[in-house]
């Protein structure tokens, strides 16, 4: 089940109340981790708030524990975002509006479906607190995203389903891809040779990471029939693969060529644009070239950087050159100056580009050797279109 509520400006729910108490490092130290731009920092900053101010009968730190597990589950963690909820739901005082939004991060948290944590029971559990206290409190906002909750979670099935039905409303629908891999495991013979329940069961065991089963069965799916979306799975499924082993990077480049060729085939122009510019991307990684790239960028932007800094500098030599020419001109009133009279100056201009620019001799030397390795991904992905359209016949 993907994320199920919007935890709408809760951070600025906490700034308010610091102004009203006591300026003391505590309350200074939680305005600046809650001031944090991003959800990673925060994150850090309140971890080595925790560190700093342990004591857990403080308000702050009590409100620290509840920033960590918003900021938590707002990055997708939702183990970390459950451990910190855990601790924060047991602390006294805290406040019925705190904790019942604890209880919701917790019921979201164990509402993902496909994650190691779904437990539909203790997700009900809390998110059925959270309205409980929500509606006690006249908590709106909170009420409101509980009971959205829990419909989603209390959805009957049909009342009859056939085996196909029920396959496709626990992959496409309920996204409870566990559940979809037990059911399908306990069907007959015939029914798991039905193309769309084994589809079906294949996105299954992707979804839910089990990528060597999954890569078994839409290989066998693609030897049936050659499509470009199974050629695409299979390209995924190497591509998370390569993450551990790069050589695999090869594979998921192929198969995204593959994909590319057979949807251009079944006129089916935007998806395959998305697989060329995938196994593009498979090539760049095979290389780690993005990772040149970045490096490179931040080089150029510390150059920037560094050629803002540098205006007096600038100024110093425009003026050398202006005081050189007229020198020139008043050395030289009738006749062309001789060639090295302009050596000087040849120099200041070179130096002047230098510090405009911040660029140096090696950045430039990196930079050409950079354009040279992006243009052999071309040449290799151009290539490697050309083969497959040949093996494949297309």
């Amino acid at each position: 089940m993907k994320k199920l509520f919007f935890i709408g400006m809760l951070i600025l729910i906490f700034i308010i109340p610091i102004f009203s108490q006591n300026y003391e490092n505590a309350g200074m130290d939680y305005t600046k981790a809650i001031m944090q731009k991003t959800i990673k920092a925060r994150i850090t900053a309140f971890k080595t708030y925790i560190q700093q101010y342990p004591d857990t009968t403080k308000r702050f730190t009590k409100l620290a524990y509840y920033q960590l597990a918003l900021n938590y589950f707002q990055n997708k963690n939702y183990s970390q975002a459950v451990r910190y909820a855990g601790k924060t739901k047991n602390f006294k005082d805290l406040g019925h509006g705190e904790t019942a939004r604890i209880y919701l991060i917790l019921g979201n948290s164990y509402a993902i479906k496909g994650s190691s944590l779904y437990n539909k029971d203790l997700a009900l559990k809390y998110t059925n607190k959270a309205i409980s206290l929500a509606r006690a409190n006249k908590l709106n906002d909170v009420l409101s995203a509980a009971k959205n909750l829990k419909e989603k979670l209390t959805v009957p099935p049909p009342p009859s389903e056939t085996s196909e039905q029920k396959m496709m409303r626990l992959v496409h629908q309920d996204e409870d891809y566990i559940s979809a891999i037990s059911f399908y495991r306990s069907l007959s013979n015939k029914d798991k040779i039905n193309p769309s329940i084994h589809k079906a069961y294949s996105i299954a065991l992707f979804k839910a990471n089990k990528l060597d089963s999954a890569l078994k069965e839409f290989i066998s799916m693609y030897s049936s029939e050659k499509t470009g979306i199974t050629a695409y799975y299979i390209g995924n499924i190497y591509e998370k693969k390569a993450k551990r082993n790069r050589k695999l990077y090869n594979n998921a480049a192929k198969y995204y060529v593959e994909s590319y060729l057979l949807y251009k085939k079944e006129e089916k122009k935007t998806n395959a644009t998305s697989a060329k510019s995938y196994a593009k991307n498979m090539i760049v990684k095979k290389y780690n070239l993005q990772a040149k790239i970045d490096r490179y960028n931040a080089k150029q932007k510390k150059n920037q950087s560094s050629a803002a800094k540098n205006k007096e500098e600038i100024a110093s030599v425009k003026r050398k050159i202006r005081r050189e020419k007229r020198r020139i001109d008043r050395a030289y009133p009738d006749i062309e100056p001789p060639a090295y009279e302009y050596d000087k100056i040849d120099k200041l201009e070179k130096k002047l580009k230098a510090l405009k620019s911040g660029t140096t001799t090696v950045s430039d030397k990196e930079g050409l050797a950079l354009q040279k390795e992006i243009k052999k991904v071309d040449i290799e992905l151009n290539d490697l279109i050309t083969n497959t359209k040949n093996r494949l016949e297309l």
